[in-house]
């Protein structure tokens, strides 16, 4: 009788430890504010990661019109969502995009509120605080004309890639500024020289682009 309550207590011992041990581990499970790889239309993106590496950047364009570079939309318009599987616990490297259970990331497109004729891009930092979702301004800039009609888009896209163009970018994003290569031709050279097989490296490094109605247009200054 004795040996059977000690075998009895040994496997609840064993059971408990082994419901602690579970609900231990779904305890670190990390789950994305927002899961932007299960959006309508998500696409994947390997992306240079801070520190070296690579990191998943998902993005998921919004239903709506295209962007007008020099038109900007008469209220702010939600373009596309991004997210970042964080691989490594590492930050995307040239937007700084943390990894998804910290924050995802919306692209708006505004008016300037300095200028009449140009759009204007912000990258929302979205994040979790007191059990609330709050943003702030990532990133901003402007529109730029990166490929002239090239392609004729017929629906919203997102990605990311050099441009032909010479296109000022934020310093902060690690990119050298084009205009002043522009004079020698330098960044011509350099996307005619582009292979196929190395159109990945611009979508590792480069930076976002959507589709526009002139073609395609960058994220600039």
């Amino acid at each position: 009788m004795g040996g059977f309550r000690r075998r009895k207590t040994a496997v609840v011992v064993l059971v408990s430890a082994t419901v602690i041990a579970a609900i231990q581990s779904c305890a670190t499970v990390e789950v994305p504010l927002l899961d932007v790889s299960m959006l309508p239309g998500a696409l994947p993106f390997w992306r240079d990661a801070a520190g070296g590496g690579f990191v998943t950047v998902n993005t998921a364009v919004q239903a709506g019109p295209l962007a007008v570079w020099n038109a900007p939309p008469a209220t702010p318009t939600t373009y596309a969502i991004l997210d970042n599987n964080g691989e490594l616990n590492k930050n995307e490297k040239r937007y700084d995009l943390k990894k998804n259970s910290n924050a995802y990331y919306s692209l708006v497109l505004s008016k300037d509120q300095g200028t009449t004729s140009r759009t204007k891009w912000e990258l929302l930092e979205w994040r979790q605080v007191n059990g609330k979702k709050v943003s702030a301004v990532h990133r901003s800039g402007h529109l730029w004309q990166c490929e002239q009609y090239l392609h004729t888009p017929t629906s919203r896209e997102v990605g990311f890639k050099d441009c032909p163009a010479p296109i000022p970018y934020d310093p902060s994003e690690g990119a050298p500024n084009p205009i002043a290569l522009s004079e020698y031709g330098a960044i011509a050279r350099f996307a005619s020289s582009i292979k196929s097989e190395d159109v990945d490296f611009t979508i590792q490094n480069g930076p976002i682009w959507i589709s526009c109605t002139t073609g395609c247009c960058s994220l600039g200054q």
